[in-house]
């Protein structure tokens, strides 16, 4: 079958199914089924015809299943091990879902005991091919709607910091390890990220004629250029000891990397909120209400919930910014509380009525 791949090393296919199957609903089935590992069921899938062809459905199944494992993710996004002989129209039509799979939502989980590394760079590898396609990709229309919000939602920054186009420092720091021999490597790793992240700031900025046929007001909500460069922003601030790419971004002329800033930095203190407000006001509590950080309980925290209690406007209308920005925290905050109430606090509710609320529900469900 042409475009047919292998499954995922070390996987046993003999309980996935069989592709293709005699009717749609099964081959749904082995679609959606989350326990197969790579593509197992699907070694014998023509994936020109899969993607290339008019089932959504199967699409969506197929590639936003997280059973595709990393080297699989890996492979479709850079089109090999068995990927190669994918047409480019097929694939694009299967890249918009691959981006927004869950293996890019989940952090690397690292083993302690591994001792050579490999399980950390495996995982590794598909978050490298993501943020990759930034710079393979031509800067059209199509490309900026495939990658649009996708980058707003992977959970690792790495940048292709082996291209010899951003200064790339060597891949290992060699025998000879010394705090200064770190140092070195560490700051040309920060500098090679930040000429990555210059230059697709840059490559993915709004074209002239979307810019001219704009509305003032449409400046509102970022276009999918827009998206896509508030993604890049959120990704590189990850890390606070980058401070020369986190304050490049953090000063940025563009309304839409500062943005990426708002809703990705992990704030601290106060100082760092209320310079953020200052800078912008309207703009940081918009973003600010997405950033988990600032829903932690700490000086930057408390000093947010009463930045989001304030009003922007004179007059109090139904569905306000305001209103919509309080309801967005939230429901946000419960979300993050119900999750882990150790970790947040939920902003309408002491630790007292916590345990009581806790304890009642206990009650009820037995």
């Amino acid at each position: 079958m042409a475009g047919a791949v292998a499954p995922a090393p070390g996987s046993s296919c003999e309980s996935a199914g069989s592709w293709p199957a005699p009717d749609r609903a099964i081959m749904l089935a082995i679609a959606a089924n989350t326990y197969r590992q790579g593509f197992c069921g699907l070694q014998d899938a023509d994936f020109e015809l899969l993607c290339g062809g008019e089932d959504n459905e199967l699409r969506q199944l197929v590639f936003s299943n997280p059973s595709m494992v990393h080297v699989g993710l890996t492979n479709f996004l850079r089109r090999e091990g068995g990927f190669e002989k994918l047409s480019y129209e097929a694939w694009q039509k299967c890249l918009y879902v691959a981006l927004r799979n869950p293996i890019l939502r989940k952090p690397i989980t690292e083993n302690r005991f591994e001792d050579s590394g490999a399980e950390s760079y495996e995982q590794g590898r598909p978050f490298h091919a993501a943020w990759e396609l930034l710079l393979v990709l031509d800067r059209t229309d199509e490309n900026a709607g495939i990658l649009s919000d996708a980058f707003m939602n992977i959970v690792e920054f790495s940048p292709p910091w082996d291209d010899p186009r951003f200064g790339s420092p060597d891949s290992e720091l060699g025998p000879d390890v010394s705090i200064e021999s770190v140092w070195e490597f560490s700051e040309r790793y920060e500098q090679s990220a930040l000429a990555f992240v210059k230059a697709m700031l840059l490559k993915w900025e709004e074209p002239k004629r979307l810019k001219d046929g704009r509305e003032a007001n449409e400046d509102k909500w970022p276009s999918q250029y827009g998206f896509i460069r508030q993604g890049i922003a959120m990704g590189a601030v990850k890390r606070r000891a980058e401070r020369t790419l986190i304050g490049f971004i953090r000063d940025h002329h563009d309304k839409w990397a500062r943005a990426g800033y708002y809703a990705g930095f992990p704030f601290a203190n106060e100082e760092e909120v209320n310079a953020a407000h200052q800078r912008d006001p309207v703009l940081f509590v918009e973003q600010g209400v997405h950033n988990d950080s600032l829903y932690l309980s700490t000086s930057a925290g408390r000093v947010f919930r009463e930045l989001v209690d304030q009003r922007s406007e004179s007059e109090w209308e139904d569905f306000s910014d305001d209103q919509m920005r309080r309801s967005a925290f939230h429901h946000r905050g419960l979300y993050l509380w119900q999750k882990s109430p150790l970790t947040y606090p939920h902003q309408m509710m002491n630790w007292t009525t916590c345990i009581l609320s806790y304890l009642s529900e206990s009650a009820m469900n037995l």
